[in-house]
């Protein structure tokens, strides 16, 4: 993987922020704002987070266009460097994700 110069256009550029919030922040009613500097694109920062309000059902939903666009960038990005990434994490530990039983944290919390 070549060397990150910034962090943020990398997750914005791959997918990543689009994967993180589809799949973890947007089912709990969240979102990382990122924002573009309008007088330089290449600086981007996450903003913060959202949340819904709390009698919003149905919550955070990306509109066809930018779903396709984060799609297709995380595919791309999966594609040259996150698969191989997750089968050498995969053969070294066995697992992928780091599981949490939310059952066993529960009684002892």
């Amino acid at each position: 993987m070549p060397k990150i110069e910034s962090h943020v256009r990398f997750l914005l550029d791959n997918g990543i922020i689009f994967e993180i919030n589809r799949k973890v922040l947007h089912p709990l009613g969240l979102a990382l704002e990122v924002g573009i500097h309008p007088d330089n694109s290449k600086w981007v920062s996450i903003h913060g987070v959202s949340s819904v309000d709390d009698d919003d059902e149905e919550g955070f939903l990306y509109d066809e266009e930018t779903y396709k666009v984060g799609a297709d960038k995380f595919k791309e990005f999966m594609k040259k460097v996150g698969s191989e990434k997750i089968a050498l994490r995969e053969g070294t530990l066995g697992y992928v994700v780091q599981e949490i039983d939310l059952e066993k944290e529960e009684l002892n919390g």
